[in-house]
């Protein structure tokens, strides 16, 4: 459903096949740049099993920054690694 960026940026989303939605814990959206309970994936081309708000537990980010490698899809922003 999407890709690492080749400058370690995050993950790229596939926008064209689907709709992503970050949410919070009662499934309403919440603004880029903040760090949601959940995301939901909506597919876009799958006639044969459509997927509508499909639940993934991840906790995301949506960046709010154009990406360095150029790429004008959103993305998940990559989070710090721990030390």
């Amino acid at each position: 459903m999407g890709h690492e960026c080749e400058r370690g940026g995050g993950i790229h989303l596939a926008e064209d096949a689907f709709v992503f939605e970050v949410v919070d814990e009662d499934n309403r959206r919440v603004p880029n740049g903040t760090t949601g309970s959940k995301l939901l994936i909506t597919t876009l081309n799958n006639s044969v099993l459509p997927l509508l708000r499909y639940e993934i537990s991840d906790i995301v980010t949506l960046a709010t920054e154009a990406c360095p490698c150029g790429l004008p899809f959103w993305r998940i922003a990559a989070r710090p690694l721990p030390p």
